[in-house]
Order: structure tokens, then sequence, then C-alpha cells
């Protein structure tokens, strides 16, 4: 007998080539274990809060832009609202990055930007994977 997932047809395939601009952002942002760019020196500190593996790829996201909106981000992440809310929600309280709220055209924008401390929790985040994994 075939198990019930074995016989499931498949869904409908997601376009990769949608995502073609997110491959052009530097995610890991080129650092080497205790340097931030030069002559910044970084502490590897493991952070629970950015660990999570989607609050992970959100920081990976924002690190190299000034800001993102919130359905930019939720495209390239391909979450739900809800979820994505969540983690940003997350994120704020633990003042990793700034929820900005703006009205255009009668709508309200909301972007995301990463905070001086995140960001440095970050790099110090990125710097200490690496620390582990021996890069």
């Amino acid at each position: 007998m075939v198990p019930a997932l074995a016989r499931r047809k498949p869904g409908p395939r997601r376009d990769r080539r949608a995502d073609h601009d997110l491959a052009r952002l530097p995610l890991g942002r080129g650092l080497r274990a205790g340097t931030a760019g030069v002559g910044v020196t970084v502490t590897p500190a493991f952070d629970p809060v950015i660990h999570a593996p989607l609050r992970l790829r959100i920081c990976a996201l924002l690190a190299p832009v000034t800001s993102m909106e919130f359905a930019t981000l939720r495209g390239h992440l391909d979450v739900s609202e809800s979820v994505l809310s969540k983690h940003l929600k997350t994120l704020e309280d633990a003042g990793h990055i700034r929820i900005r709220k703006a009205t255009s055209n009668s709508r309200v924008r909301t972007s995301a930007a990463m905070t001086p401390e995140g960001r440095a929790a970050y790099d110090a985040h990125v710097a200490e994977l690496r620390r582990i994994v021996g890069s």
C-alpha cells in the first residue's frame, strides 16, 4: 500500500524567477568572525531572538538596506501576514528593528528597518555562527 503523502498530486510550483532581486542582496554581509568591516571588530555573540530561522532571514534581508516595506518582506519570505507580524513584533520588542507606519495616498504603508543595536546584534550573531562552523 502506498502512503497517503506519496499519492498526493504536487501543488503549483512557485516561480523562483520572481526572486531575482533577492539573489542580488548581500545576505551574508561578507563578514568573517570577528570583523564587521574595515577597522570594526565584532565580538561573536549568540542571540536567541535572532536565531529563530525566520527572524534570522528577516535580519538578513534588512541588514543591507535602509528599510523594507512589509509587503516586500512578506513576498521574499513567502509567509502569511500574521506570521511575519508576529516575528517583526518580537524583533521590535528586543530593540533589533524599528517599525514605521506612514500614510501614502490614503493607505497605511508599514516598513521595517534595523536599529544600530539590532545591526550590531545581527553582525555578532553571524560572527558567532561562523565561529561555530569554523569558517
